[in-house]
């Protein structure tokens, strides 16, 4: 009798210890996601803050009108081509 009350005391005891040791892990993975949140909102926060400033810069497009309008891509490029297969 004195062996079972000994081994389910240890049990406990292991038990307990385990239930401890996952909610410290749960704790500090919690307290790590909240400092990232943190660190992350601070930081995009202050490079909004820098893309709301005005600037004095200005971009011109000097290229003639005929030559801005034309295609970046070559005509045979981009296009719909019909698959061939190869023959080794």
């Amino acid at each position: 009798m004195v062996f079972v009350g000994l081994f389910l005391k240890s049990i406990f005891l292991i038990l307990l210890l385990s239930a401890f040791f996952f909610i410290g892990i749960i704790l500090y993975l919690y307290v790590r996601v909240k400092k990232m949140t943190k660190t992350f909102n601070s930081k995009s926060t202050r490079r909004s803050t820098n893309k709301s400033q005005p600037t004095n810069e200005h971009i011109y497009d000097e290229r003639p009108e005929s030559q801005a309008k034309r295609k970046i891509f070559a005509k045979d490029e981009g296009e719909y081509v019909d698959f061939e297969e190869e023959k080794n």
